[in-house]
Formats: structure tokens, C-alpha cells, sequence
């Protein structure tokens, strides 16, 4: 296998071409065609895993903005903090990890459509509540004319039509 030390000759086939795919960029394609796991379910390409993966980076992207526009919302209303947020996120079906929020709340604070206090007696872990700003709003405001008129289309078929 890879980075197991072993000579060429004391690795399988399979490891052989994989080892040849990382030391060859050019060939990836080809490779990946090539390459093959075999299971019950039936033969999964190389090809297919790294395509899953992009498709799988993609979805994250797209969910990065529901998750946005979940967390503006509810900052709107009333102050929350992390662990709410997270709660009510996997309430919606949403599955992400404190690792994932935190650093998202902090970008969008540091965008200033949020704005965290802390209870200054609370100590280094003190929670901190978020508010929506002004700008905010904006936001807010934008990406819901945008979330109806993306409804409008895609759910309910309503979109101008290309002739």
C-alpha cells in the first residue's frame, strides 16, 4: 500500500495503480476509470467516489447558505446562542457539529450581520447571545425576496421559461 515501504513487487495490482495515480497527476482521469472495489452492492469506480465527494462538497455549500438564512431568521426574533442554534437546526434535518457552527457564526458576525455579547461575569466558556444588526436586515430582507422567488420557480413551477 501506499507509504507502507513494501517494494512494488510485495503490493497488490490495486495498490500498485493507486500508487501510480498519486505519483501521476496527469492520468488521474484514466485511472480513476480504471480502478475499481468490488462488494456486494456491485462495482464502485474510483471515478464514482470522487465524483460523490464533489457532489458532497457541493451539497455543504448550498447548505452553508440554508443554514445562514436559518440562523439570520432566528437571530431576528429573539437572541440565541450556539447550542439553540444547533438544536434547532437538527430540528429542521439539518446534521452539523459544533465545529461546523462556530466558525459560521463567527464569520457572519465578523460580516456584521450579527453581533455576539457575552455575560462579562461568565467566565472564559460565558455563552454568547446573538442578535441580528441592521445590516442584518438587509441581509435578511435580500435573501428573503430571493428564498420567494426561488420557490416561486422551483417548487412551484412559476419561473419565466426560456423559449
Amino acid at each position: 500500500m501506499i507509504g507502507t515501504g513494501l517494494p512494488r513487487s510485495s503490493q497488490s495490482p490495486a495498490s500498485q495503480r493507486l500508487e501510480l495515480l498519486v505519483q501521476t497527476r496527469s492520468r488521474r482521469l484514466r485511472l480513476f476509470e480504471c480502478l475499481s472495489l468490488d462488494n456486494f452492492w456491485g462495482t464502485i469506480t474510483f471515478f464514482d467516489i470522487a465524483l460523490r465527494y464533489n457532489m458532497k462538497a457541493a451539497s455543504r455549500e448550498i447548505l452553508l447558505g440554508f443554514w445562514k438564512a436559518h440562523i439570520l431568521y432566528h437571530a431576528g426574533e429573539s437572541p440565541i446562542h450556539g447550542q439553540w442554534i444547533l438544536l434547532e437546526l437538527r430540528r429542521h434535518g439539518y446534521e452539523l457539529s459544533p465545529g461546523t457552527l462556530y466558525p459560521l457564526l463567527n464569520r457572519m458576525e465578523r460580516l456584521g450581520w450579527i453581533k455576539g455579547k457575552c455575560d462579562p461575569n461568565g467566565g472564559a466558556r460565558a455563552r454568547k447571545d446573538y442578535q441580528l444588526t441592521a445590516e442584518g436586515r438587509k441581509v435578511l430582507k435580500v435573501l428573503r425576496e430571493q428564498i420567494r422567488e426561488l420557490h416561486r420557480e422551483v417548487v412551484l413551477g412559476q419561473g419565466s421559461h426560456r423559449t
